[in-house]
């Protein structure tokens, strides 16, 4: 039977239920002071359950009948700014404000996108805040918080709430400095299905005596983390499946050298991307300022509308594909999580410098005689991430010490583009065209006598035998 067929309660699945729990509390270094609860309704779930679980946690430390709070946010981007927006939805006639502390985008040159993060001596935190929320790495923007968030700027015992569900299990994030720490797994830690929530074990309170203080708004059973703390993420059936692959997960990353290694990963990847476009003279416009870069997501536009389009149309053609920006912000959006690879990474910085040059003229002095063309297209391949039939190469003779085992080589930017603009014999040579057969010298010349026979002018026998 499968994993999804089984009972969530039987001793199978515990035992893939407790080996994903460890295996990520090991990779997310995961303090004894935490909790590791599996839910679900992904990041936008989160953003209503966070603020019900601290709230109902605050008003148990604060029973007076007139206390109020504040919980902050740190706006950035486009998902920090809905997690704003529900907070204020949900507390609604409640004892509870929510002050935005930062908004990005009044510190844009625009003044309306979310392109930096400014230095947190610019944020306006609140006195006593519930909770401050903010969200490592925005996708839809490219906006991510460099190396970690300033926890020195923040308010004395303020519960930080972190959602990292777009770079959670690509570098380290110091738990104890935080209430709650969450992420849909979608991203880099599995499937669509589960949440992981990492919460503060002392976070984990009776939510119906809370409520029963006022004030603030009931907590369903579904999103109550004490509730599925006690039950081992098992108050409902869980995602059986999403948690198997998540498991799975966990176990390749800490085979393959743990965060300290997909860490390095990810700086190599979003750097390659990065280096090609600081270095396209303009052609890719990055959208973010420099220190507040995204290394899961690297978005930039192209000079118009038109370029833009035939970028994504040559690109796919190489199987580079779901490059568009986001509907709500356009331009073209590089996803560079996890399990992309840095060969995946070299084939699009590939494609990137050859669509900028349309072609690459490149002299080969190849260090031995006797080099075969299809050697030569080949590293010439490599070295451009091209590829090999998009590489056409053709030997000279020089006066400078060359020989035939020098030559050209044209490296395009796609295969079409080769077939275009390279001469016939070295398309049927490089496999890109099939070679006319000329019929043999017999057929010709039967051809030949057959046309002449039917214009007339063909020698019959009897006027040959005349003549002689």
């Amino acid at each position: 039977m499968g994993i999804a067929e089984i009972s969530h309660r039987s001793k199978d699945f515990k035992a893939v239920y407790e080996k994903t729990i460890s295996d990520f509390k090991t990779l997310m270094e995961v303090p004894d002071t935490h909790e590791v609860v599996l839910m679900q309704g992904g990041g936008m779930g989160a953003f209503s359950t966070v603020v019900l679980n601290l709230l109902a946690a605050w008003r148990l430390k604060n029973p007076e009948s007139d206390a109020k709070t504040t919980i902050d946010y740190i706006v950035t981007g486009s998902w920090s700014n809905k997690a704003a927006g529900e907070a204020k939805r949900l507390t609604t006639d409640t004892n509870v404000s929510v002050n935005v502390a930062l908004d990005a985008r009044k510190h844009s040159q625009d003044g309306k996108s979310f392109s930096t993060i400014p230095p947190a001596n610019q944020w306006n935190y609140s006195a006593d805040p519930a909770l401050v929320y903010y969200c490592d790495n925005e996708t839809v923007n490219g906006v991510e918080f460099d190396k970690s968030f300033p926890y020195e700027s923040l308010p004395p015992n303020a519960n930080l709430v972190a959602d990292v569900s777009s770079n959670i299990l690509s570098r380290k994030i110091d738990i104890s400095k935080h209430a709650v720490v969450y992420g849909g797994a979608q991203k880099n830690a599995g499937i669509a299905g589960v949440t992981l929530v990492i919460v503060r074990k002392d976070l984990l309170v009776d939510t119906d005596a809370a409520f029963k203080l006022g004030g603030i708004p009931q907590v369903p059973h579904l999103c109550d983390y004490k509730r599925h703390a006690d039950n081992e993420s098992m108050y409902n059936t869980p995602p059986m499946f999403a948690i198997y692959v998540s498991g799975l997960t966990f176990e390749h990353i800490k085979s393959h050298g743990g965060l300290d290694e997909y860490s390095k990963l990810s700086d190599r990847k979003s750097k390659k991307v990065y280096d090609v476009i600081d270095n396209s003279n303009g052609l890719y416009n990055p959208k973010v300022s420099v220190e507040s870069r995204s290394r899961m997501n690297v978005v930039f536009t192209l000079p118009d509308e038109d370029t833009e389009k035939r970028f994504l149309a040559e690109a796919d053609k190489l199987g580079l594909k779901n490059l568009k920006g986001h509907r709500s912000v356009g331009g073209i959006r590089v996803s560079l999580y996890n399990g992309i690879t840095e060969e995946d990474t070299d084939k699009l910085t590939g494609f990137m410098r050859l669509f900028k040059r349309q072609f690459v003229l490149d002299v080969l002095h190849p260090t031995r005689p006797n080099v075969s063309k299809q050697e030569l297209r080949e590293n010439l391949a490599q070295m451009y991430k091209a590829q090999v039939e998009a590489v056409a190469v053709f030997g000279f003779r020089t006066h400078f010490g060359g020989g035939k085992s020098t030559g050209f080589g044209l490296v395009y930017d796609s295969a079409d583009a080769a077939k275009q603009f390279e001469p016939k014999y070295r398309l049927v040579r490089f496999g890109l065209a099939e070679k006319v057969t000329k019929p043999s010298r017999k057929l010709r010349k039967e051809r030949k006598n057959k046309s002449k026979k039917v214009r007339g002018t063909a020698k019959s026998k009897a006027s040959s035998d005349k003549k002689k």
